[in-house]
């Protein structure tokens, strides 16, 4: 085989290979380091989600009227700490600042539902909670695939199953607190 033949046979693989390559790269806001401070946005915007999805664990387990709903918020509590604790862990290794109170769209969304009672705040909760991790899971499954540190990936990929596990619930438990979320908004993909 002459070079030219080589080439010519090789360029359809090169040409994807290079256009793979190329839109990869091309991701916006990622840096090519590898290094956890390219994924600091993901860290911090997951450490914001995990200290929300807390102190609403908090309230539905003093006001909420179903004992599956507050069982529900024990299990955010515990599961979204050990989370916590761990996006600090990722934070101090690359040198990231996470937040350490709710921000004003958080703390409003907190306020909202915290100033519900009884069923009518179960219903809110839990229609909060659908909503909430049915966004996590998907930017948690962006953030698995194509995080730029491995271990902010690995972190992802290993949380992903406990946050569809608690969309799961979260839509089971809303229909059942009548909040009426369809199974067709809170798709995973």
């Amino acid at each position: 085989m002459t070079p030219k033949q080589f080439l010519s046979a090789a360029m359809p693989g090169l040409a994807a290979v290079l256009t793979i390559t190329a839109i990869v790269s091309s991701r916006p806001g990622r840096q090519d380091s590898g290094s956890i401070e390219a994924d600091s946005a993901f860290i911090q915007e997951a450490a914001a989600g995990g200290l929300m999805e807390v102190a609403l664990g908090k309230v539905a387990q003093q006001k909420a009227a179903s004992p599956e709903v507050k069982q529900f918020g024990h299990r955010m509590v515990t599961d979204h700490s050990k989370a916590d604790q761990q996006l600090a862990t990722l934070a101090q290794m690359g040198d990231v600042d996470p937040p350490a109170i709710l921000d004003r769209r958080r703390q409003r969304d907190v306020d909202a539902v915290s100033s519900r009672s009884g069923k009518d705040f179960d219903r809110a909760y839990m229609r909060s909670m659908v909503r909430n991790h049915a966004e996590n899971v998907v930017k948690f499954q962006d953030e698995a695939m194509w995080a730029t540190s491995q271990e902010v990936q690995e972190f992802a990929s290993k949380t992903l199953p406990t946050l569809k596990d608690h969309l799961r619930m979260a839509t089971q438990l809303a229909s059942r607190v009548g909040d009426g979320s369809s199974a067709e908004t809170t798709s995973v993909r």
